[in-house]
C-alpha cells in the first residue's frame, strides 16, 4: 500500500492530540503506547482515539491506537509542522505493536528558549531574548562607557589623552578645528632612493627608508604628508642610466607599523645609519608603480580626504610629468581608484585648495594647471607664467615660486610681485608666505602688504613650515636650516653627521608638503581621544567581546574606532592599533574578536577615537563610548 506523507503523519499526530486522551496519566514503558490494551483494545477510559467526530480510523489511520499491520516505522512530529528539524527540534518514530500504532517515540518539541548556544524554541533564531549584554551566555558582563549619560565616565579631554577635540554642551566630544600635532618632516635623499623622517621637535633623524627595489633609478622628490604624519612619496625614477627606472608612488608609515611577519618586532630604520634592504622595513605599507611608460615621472603628489558616499576617505594625486595627467590611487591600499585628470603640460609640482581643485605648477610650460578632482572634466590651464614650487595660502589664493605671482580666486585675477624669484614656496598661519632660493637665501612675503623681507642666513631651495610655525630650509647640500618666524634668526640643523663633509642628509631634493602643513591649511581638520580599559579581576578570565558607541556623522564626518590590547601597560604602549570599525557605514556595537586575535583577554584593552571630517565646519558628535568585557571563573 501507499505509504502517507510526513505531513500527513503530523496532521494525524495534531489531530489525536486534540482528542484529549491522555489515558489519566498512566505510565509506560518506552516506545509503548499508553492508550492500548494488551489485547489490542483501547482501554475504556480513553474512549474513541478520535472523539468529537473530527476524525476517525479511517480517515486518519496512523492515529494513536488504530489498527496497523506496517513492519517498518513511520516518522511523527505531534508539533507544528514547520518546527520539524528546525533547531534542537527532530522528529520521532511511531511503530505499529502489537495490531495498534504507537504514540511519536523519540521527538523533540519546541521548548522555552534557554542559553546554551541552540535554537530550543526551533524558531530558526539561537539565543534569541536570553542572550547577556556582552552577547553571550555569562552573565558577568560588564559595558564600561565614557560619556555624558548617568553612569559614564565623562570624556575629560586633555594633552594626556586626546588632540584636536573637545567637549560641547551637555558633554559630547566634537572636533575643536585645530589640527593634530605633526612635529615632522619627510625629505628626500634623490641620490640614494630614500627619504628621511625628521623630528621637528629633536631635530633628529628618526627613520631613512628606500623608496623602491633600484636605489639607482627611484630618484624620489616630491612628498605629501597626511593628517597622521604619514608620507606619500612620488619617485621620478627618470635620471637613472638612460632614465629606465619605474615611476611609482610609496606610502611610509609615520607610526603604528604592522608587525607584518609576525615575529613581534616591526623592523624598520631607527635613524640615518640604518636603512633596511627594500621589502624589509614594515613601516613602507604600499608602493604602487605609475604611468604607461618609464619617462612618466611622477612628480606632482598630493594627499586628500575626499567625502564621498558621506564618510571622508583618503586618496593621494600622482602627477605624471610626461603623460600630462594625473591619477587617483586610494590612500590605505594604493590601489588606482580609476579616477584620472588630464593637465596638459609638464607636471611639476601640486597643492590643493579648501574648494577641492589641484593646481598644479608646469614649470616646462609656463604654465599653472587647474582641475576639479571630483569632476575631473572640469579643468583650465593659466598661461604666461613661470611657475616651479606651488602653495594655497589659508585664504584659497594659489602662490608661485619661480616667477613669484599670486591667484586671487574670488577676483579671478593673478598678481606678479616684480623681481622676485625663487624655486620652493610654503604659506604660513600667520599672513606670510616664504620662497625658498629667493633672493640672498630665502624670501617672506606679507599677503597683504605685499612686502618681500630677504634673510641671507636662510639657505634654501625647497622650504616648508612645520607644526610649530618654524621655517625649514632644504638647501640641497645635505643639512637643513630653521628659521624663527618671530625673530627671523636662521640656524643650521643635521650638519654635524660623521661623513666627509658633515652633512646627515645625501643632497635633499623636496619642493613639496613636506610637513602637512599644506594638506592642513585648506583641508578638513582630524582629532582623536584615547583611554585604556583594564580586563577582570585575577580570580576571573577576561573575554573583550565588543565596542559600543552612540554618535551622530552627519554627511561629511566620520568616526574610526581603533583598538589594541596588552597584558602590561608598557607593552599596550608599544602595541599597533588596529581599526574596528568606521561610522559610517558601520553601527554599533563592533565585536572584538577578529580586531584582537589573540589579544582578547589581554589584561589591559586600549581605545582610540578618531573624529574626522571633510566638510568645513563639520564635526562628528560623539556622545558615548564603551567596551563590553566578559568576566569567567579562571581554572587553575
Amino acid at each position: 500500500m501507499m505509504r502517507p506523507s510526513l505531513l500527513a503523519h503530523l496532521c494525524l499526530a495534531s489531530a489525536w492530540l486534540c482528542s484529549g486522551c491522555d489515558c489519566g496519566g498512566k505510565s509506560h514503558p518506552p516506545g509503548g503506547d499508553p492508550c492500548a490494551g494488551a489485547d489490542g483494545e483501547l482501554p475504556p477510559e480513553c474512549g474513541d482515539p478520535c472523539a468529537g467526530g473530527e476524525c476517525d480510523c479511517e480517515d486518519q489511520p496512523l492515529a494513536v491506537g488504530c489498527p496497523c499491520d506496517a513492519v517498518e516505522p513511520v516518522p511523527c512530529f505531534s508539533g507544528d509542522a514547520e518546527a520539524a528539524d528546525v533547531g534542537a527540534c527532530k522528529a520521532g518514530l511511531r511503530r505499529c505493536m502489537d495490531g495498534r500504532w504507537t504514540s511519536c517515540a523519540g521527538e523533540i518539541l519546541p521548548a522555552d528558549e534557554t542559553c546554551d548556544d541552540l535554537d530550543n524554541d526551533c524558531d530558526g533564531e539561537v539565543d534569541e531574548g536570553v542572550l547577556s549584554e556582552c552577547g553571550d551566555c555569562n552573565d558577568d558582563c560588564t559595558t564600561i562607557e565614557w560619556g555624558h549619560a548617568d553612569g559614564q565616565t565623562p570624556f575629560e579631554p586633555d594633552e594626556s589623552n586626546s588632540t584636536a577635540v573637545a567637549i560641547r554642551d551637555p558633554g559630547a566630544l566634537v572636533l575643536t578645528g585645530d589640527q593634530l600635532a605633526l612635529r615632522v618632516i619627510w625629505i628626500a635623499n634623490s641620490p640614494e632612493g630614500t627619504v628621511s623622517l625628521i623630528d621637528t621637535d629633536a631635530r633628529i633623524e628618526r627613520g631613512r627608508y628606500r623608496t623602491g627595489p633600484d636605489a639607482t633609478t627611484d630618484d624620489p622628490s616630491r612628498t605629501s604628508v597626511d593628517y597622521l604624519g604619514h608620507a606619500y612619496i612620488g619617485n621620478r625614477a627618470s635620471y637613472g642610466p638612460g632614465g629606465d627606472g619605474q615611476p611609482a608612488v610609496v606610502k611610509i608609515l609615520e607610526h603604528d607599523c604592522p608587525d607584518l611577519d609576525g615575529d613581534g618586532i616591526v623592523e624598520t630604520s631607527s635613524g640615518g645609519g640604518d636603512v633596511l634592504e627594500w621589502g624589509e622595513d614594515e613601516c613602507v605599507a604600499w608602493r604602487t608603480e605609475v604611468g604607461e611608460n618609464m619617462l612618466a615621472a611622477a612628480r606632482g603628489i598630493a594627499a586628500q580626504v575626499k567625502v564621498e558616499g558621506g564618510a571622508p576617505r583618503e586618496v593621494v594625486w600622482a602627477g605624471l610629468t610626461y603623460e600630462e595627467r594625473y591619477v587617483e590611487l586610494d590612500g590605505e591600499t594604493g590601489e588606482p581608484t580609476g579616477l584620472e585628470a588630464t593637465c596638459p603640460c609638464g607636471i611639476y609640482g601640486a597643492a590643493l585648495d579648501s574648494q577641492g581643485n589641484l593646481w598644479t605648477s608646469c614649470m616646462y610650460d609656463g604654465m599653472v594647471c587647474r582641475f576639479d578632482t571630483y569632476d575631473p572634466e572640469d579643468w583650465e590651464v593659466f598661461p604666461n607664467l613661470s611657475p616651479y614650487g606651488i602653495t594655497v595660502a589659508p585664504d584659497d589664493r594659489v602662490w608661485i615660486g619661480g616667477g613669484v605671482a599670486f591667484y586671487d580666486p574670488v577676483e579671478a585675477t593673478w598678481t606678479r610681485l616684480q623681481n622676485w624669484y625663487g624655486s620652493g614656496i610654503t604659506a604660513d598661519l600667520n599672513g606670510f608666505v616664504w620662497v625658498g632660493g629667493c633672493g640672498s637665501g630665502t624670501c617672506r612675503i606679507d599677503t597683504e602688504t605685499l612686502e618681500v623681507v630677504d634673510l641671507p642666513d636662510a639657505t634654501s631651495r625647497g622650504i616648508a613650515v612645520d607644526f610649530d610655525g618654524l621655517i625649514w630650509g632644504v638647501p640641497n647640500w645635505g643639512y637643513l636650516t630653521v628659521t624663527d618666524p618671530e625673530t627671523l634668526e636662521s640656524e643650521r640643523v643635521l650638519a654635524d653627521c660623521d661623513t666627509a663633509d658633515g652633512n646627515c642628509l645625501n643632497r635633499p631634493y623636496t619642493y613639496s608638503d613636506m610637513t602637512g602643513t599644506q594638506l592642513r591649511n585648506v583641508g578638513s581638520p582630524l582629532g582623536s581621544w584615547e583611554t585604556i580599559v583594564e580586563g577582570c579581576s585575577a580570580d576571573f578570565d577576561t573575554r573583550w567581546v565588543r565596542l559600543v558607541w552612540e554618535a551622530e556623522t552627519e554627511t561629511g564626518t566620520a568616526l574610526t574606532l581603533q583598538v589594541r590590547a596588552a597584558d602590561s601597560l608598557e607593552d599596550l604602549a608599544a602595541a599597533r592599533w588596529v581599526d574596528v570599525a568606521v561610522a559610517p557605514p558601520d553601527s554599533s556595537p563592533a565585536p572584538l574578536a577578529d580586531a584582537l586575535g589573540d589579544d582578547d583577554d589581554a589584561a589591559y584593552l586600549g581605545i582610540r577615537a578618531i573624529l574626522s571630517t571633510g566638510v568645513h565646519g563639520s564635526t562628528p558628535v560623539v556622545h558615548a563610548i564603551g567596551a563590553q568585557r566578559s568576566c569567567g571563573l579562571t581554572f587553575r
